[in-house]
């Protein structure tokens, strides 16, 4: 059982926020991968391979799609989708998250980052004072 740190950057030209949405206890990154995708971006595929509906525009999120391109990933050009294994998907989405140049209508976008190992006891202690919760 792990603890992952779920943040939030949000941009746009009028103002910016980042910060913490939560604390997830899960077994694996796939599982927060599947958990924030009913939050942020649907995932829609099987158990090996799927899309992300992330709107990856070039003008936008320049270093993002070189990373995408570069596990692999293909990127839809009409509509930004990530497509692709969804092991390099879970690659993609895991850690910081760099801020897009040239957004008008602003973007939230979602990540997260793995704090460590768990004991059980740790895991109802962070759910029962409201911290964390689980996938």
């Amino acid at each position: 059982m792990n603890l992952y740190h779920i943040g939030f950057c949000h941009y746009s030209s009028k103002d910016s926020r980042e910060g913490i949405d939560t604390y997830l206890i899960a077994e694996s990154d796939e599982q927060v991968m599947m958990w924030l995708s009913k939050k942020a971006w649907p995932f829609l595929g099987d158990e090996d391979t799927g899309t992300l509906s992330k709107y990856f525009y070039e003008r936008d999120f320049p270093d993002e799609r070189e990373r995408a391109l570069a596990l692999g990933l293909t990127i839809d050009p009409e509509y930004g989708d990530v497509k692709g294994p969804k092991r390099a998907l879970i690659l993609l989405n895991r850690g910081d998250f760099e801020p897009p140049s040239d957004l008008y209508y602003g973007h939230t976008s979602w990540y997260w980052r793995p704090e460590g190992a768990l004991s059980e006891q740790d895991a109802e202690v962070l759910i029962r004072l409201g911290i964390a919760q689980r996938v």
